[in-house]
């Protein structure tokens, strides 16, 4: 059968979906320090407070379509060469297109009702967050070595509002979760002047994060075939033990050389299920099943991961070339790293961490010249793991994927600057697959983004 051939194509599917979201965000901070100069020693002692307040607010319409084979597809595709992961796409749909057919003939498009409020409802989410921070951090410098040391507290209260919607009364509940924490984090950091220009540096540090507002926020949802997914309003934060050790070199005519050793054991950390269950407890949670015939996807916290790598960083300036050049400065810098994290209901098998890829390569060009400054940056990273099915054979992961952005700016006064910026400069596609790479599941073509913009300091 041919590939292109749309005859045998009978099902279609169309979502549009505006989206509005505010943000307001306070923030107050006091520092101070102290230092003090000794004969053969010197530092200081800085100690400070912080007070910050984020409210979130998220609205989404959704409108959803199905089309039949009745469909006039080949006025809205196209014939294909790319491929994605090695496969050939052989048609692509055209967006424009389409959206002008379903403004001129709308009957083409069945409308979609529970789908379409189930997508307006379970993504809205009105929240806010409440952070207050201390720290007490000294330093010292003895001879060619320093020392920073210190320890800082966090204490998080968040609250919002979410929704649920249930597929077979169409009605939707509202709920207004909750929780606070507090979070100690202290950490050591050395500086050693080995000679002039090369530095060795080793730290250790606790550091934490909080899950994001969308991932506490998103609401239950329940499709026809019973099939359930919502957020985690319980997820702890997720913490980590970082131990770090860097070694630089710098140059004269501009250049930083630098090998560097990272390891993290981490607790808590994010992943998305996708688990399989028949049946509802008396509290209406799923009862998991690995042979279940619903699914059931749901935010939830890791036992824990270790991760560690070495880091190669170069930097150089291009002293050498003709003069109208000599403002350009290379940047390359390439991470191979190793990951062995445990989910709850796969603790006999060896993973990687959510969002963690085995190798990661970037690189940079930027250009200085009076006024003007240039930046394009390339980047690469390898697949990496986005959801945790019950098998090896359900895991959801990203594809490799590279990217080109590229950034510049011209000072007209010390004040007056304009910018611009063009991010996935050659519209690399975001793609993800079903544990192997054969099995593409979203093809992602968000395009290229340019920003202009005008700073003015007073």
């Amino acid at each position: 059968v041919d590939p292109r051939d749309l005859s045998g194509m009978t099902r279609g599917d169309l979502s549009i979906e505006p989206e509005e979201r505010w943000e307001n965000a306070y923030n107050a901070k006091i520092d101070y320090e102290k230092k003090f100069i000794g004969e053969r020693m010197a530092g200081s002692l800085k100690l400070g407070a912080k007070y910050q307040q984020t409210k979130q607010r998220f609205e989404q319409d959704q409108f959803e379509y199905d089309t039949t084979a009745a469909f006039p597809y080949a006025q809205v595709m196209k014939s294909s060469t790319r491929s994605v992961n090695a496969r050939e796409m052989y048609m692509e749909v055209e967006p424009a297109k389409v959206r002008a057919l379903l403004e001129s003939n709308p009957e083409l498009f069945p409308y979609v009702p529970y789908d379409s409020l189930k997508g307006a409802t379970e993504e809205d989410y009105d929240a806010k967050e409440t952070t207050t921070a201390a720290y007490v951090m000294g330093t010292v410098q003895y001879g060619r070595t320093t020392m920073v040391t210190g320890i800082r507290a966090e204490h998080n209260t968040w609250d919002s509002m979410r929704k649920s919607i249930n597929a077979r009364t169409l009605a939707v509940e509202v709920r207004r979760p909750g929780t606070d924490y507090t979070q100690y984090l202290p950490g050591i950091h050395f500086r050693h002047e080995l000679r002039k220009n090369l530095i060795l540096r080793e730290s250790y540090s606790r550091s934490y994060a909080r899950p994001t507002i969308s991932r506490l926020t998103l609401g239950r949802s329940e499709d026809l075939n019973g099939n359930i997914a919502e957020g985690n309003p319980l997820l702890d934060p997720s913490t980590s033990h970082n131990a770090d050790i860097q070694i630089e070199k710098y140059t004269q005519r501009g250049g930083l050389y630098s090998a560097g050793f990272f390891y993290k054991k981490m607790k808590g950390f994010y992943y998305n299920t996708d688990r399989r269950f028949s049946e509802v407890d008396e509290n209406g949670d799923p009862i998991i099943d690995p042979a279940g015939t619903r699914r059931y996807r749901k935010w939830e916290n890791a036992d824990g991961a270790t991760n560690y790598g070495v880091e190669l960083i170069v930097q150089q300036k291009m002293f050498f070339l003709p003069d109208v050049l000599k403002g350009l400065t290379a940047n390359v810098s390439v991470t191979f790293s190793e990951s062995d994290a445990k989910y709850p209901h796969r603790l006999d098998q060896k993973m990687p961490t959510i969002g963690f890829s085995d190798y990661m390569f970037n690189a940079s060009l930027d250009y200085a010249i009076g006024r003007f400054r240039t930046n394009i940056r390339y980047g690469y990273r390898s697949d990496y793991l986005t959801g945790v099915g019950d098998t090896r054979f359900t895991n959801d992961q990203f594809a490799a994927r590279e990217q080109v952005d590229l950034e510049a700016s011209y000072r007209f006064t010390r004040r007056f600057r304009i910018n611009a910026n063009v991010i996935n400069l050659t519209k690399r596609p975001q793609v993800s697959y079903q544990s192997f790479p054969a099995y593409v599941e979203d093809n992602s073509m968000s395009g290229r983004r340019m920003t202009v913009g005008v700073d003015y300091a007073f």
